[in-house]
């Protein structure tokens, strides 16, 4: 989703010059769906 809640499709992310708004909702997504897979609660309780 992007800042103002709409989703991101393929379209956005295909413009020339691309629309930063659209990548930058994709790479956060992106980076959460890996933070929340490679951290667990307990190995944050851990540290």
């Amino acid at each position: 989703m992007e800042s103002d809640d709409t989703p991101v499709t393929d379209t956005d992310l295909g413009y020339a010059p691309i629309k930063m708004s659209a990548h930058m909702a994709m790479v956060d997504a992106l980076m959460m769906a890996y933070t929340v897979e490679m951290i667990s609660i307990e190995k944050v309780v851990a540290s």
